[in-house]
């Protein structure tokens, strides 16, 4: 018979060469060139470390302004996709005039839609605007989870400002149950000539919506009053103020619900007619449940859909 093959093996003889130490030597050269590094070297290595800092804060700024509804341009979101390439390299930006934007799309116009129903897809979107007009993209924000289609908001393009137009006439009608609320991409156009850019509503921290949150208000404030003091922007469905259960004054803040968003925008628009007796009223959007609570048809549908969903 033929020598067997002892396939025995010592640990130790066999693993005598490998580089346990690999890690703390890695480490030991990294120390040794920061140490060699001249003034302007540790400068510039410092530089970029700021640099992404900064990068990281105004990542968190257009999430921020997405969720309230306000554009975020296409070159913003190319300077997201440039900066995850190049996370080692720093680059001088050279910063774009508001023409030199425009010229990528001159002839597209979009409109903003918020209170989008997490089920709704892109496709459903095209298929609710088709008829306003030729849809020349789609830029819906992908939900936080596999099954939400969307963020709540989505953004949709036309090649013309008809379309617009049609599209903004839309607001309040629904699709997946949910009451849309529209308005232009880049402006709030009202009859009165005047307008709302985005920028006028940055601080806002809830997207457009007919219903508004009234903060600061005096205790002998009164529904009548508050009614009295806003209708001149628009129709106003009801006035809804806090109150305590022994006295029935008002807890110094309530909601209106406007018959519709371009009202409540309109006095968002107007800080120098946010005073009522006496006082500086705090005036914002309401969120997505005070407008709701505003709207109870609205939210039994919304009970419908949540139980139908865990059916």
């Amino acid at each position: 018979m033929g020598k067997q093959l002892d396939d025995t093996f010592v640990i130790a003889e066999e693993f005598n060469d490998a580089p346990v130490e690999a890690i703390d030597t890695a480490k030991a050269e990294r120390k040794k060139l920061r140490a060699a590094m001249t003034k302007e070297q540790r400068e510039e290595s410092r530089k970029v470390n700021r640099e992404n800092r900064k990068k990281k804060k105004t990542l968190k700024e257009k999430n921020k302004k997405r969720k309230k509804g306000e554009q975020v341009s296409d070159s913003e979101e190319e300077d997201d996709n440039k900066d995850a390439e190049d996370k080692d390299t720093v680059k001088p930006k050279s910063k774009k005039s508001k023409a030199e934007k425009s010229e990528k799309r001159p002839d597209e116009h979009g409109i903003w839609v918020g209170n989008l129903a997490f089920s709704t897809s892109s496709e459903d979107i095209r298929k609710y605007f088709e008829d306003c007009g030729e849809i020349t993209r789609i830029k819906c924000p992908k939900g936080d989870t596999p099954k939400k289609n969307n963020k709540g908001f989505a953004y949709v393009f036309f090649n013309t400002v008809e379309a617009v137009t049609k599209g903004v006439e839309k607001s309040e009608v629904k699709l997946d149950g949910r009451a849309l609320l529209i308005k232009d991409a880049k402006n709030f156009e009202r009859k009165d000539g005047t307008t709302t850019t985005a920028k006028e509503i940055k601080k806002q921290k809830n997207p457009p919506c007919p219903t508004l949150f009234l903060g600061n208000l005096s205790f002998e404030t009164t529904s009548a009053m508050v009614k009295e003091h806003f209708e001149w922007c628009g129709s106003i469905r009801k006035v809804r103020l806090a109150e305590f259960q022994d006295t029935g004054k008002c807890k110094g803040f309530g909601y209106i619900d406007f018959m519709h968003v371009d009202y409540a925008t309109k006095a968002i628009r107007a800080p120098d007619k946010h005073t009522l007796d006496g006082r500086k009223v705090r005036v914002e959007f309401a969120g997505q449940d005070a407008y709701l609570r505003g709207h109870p048809w609205l939210m039994r549908e919304k009970k419908k859909e949540e139980e139908a969903s865990k059916a």
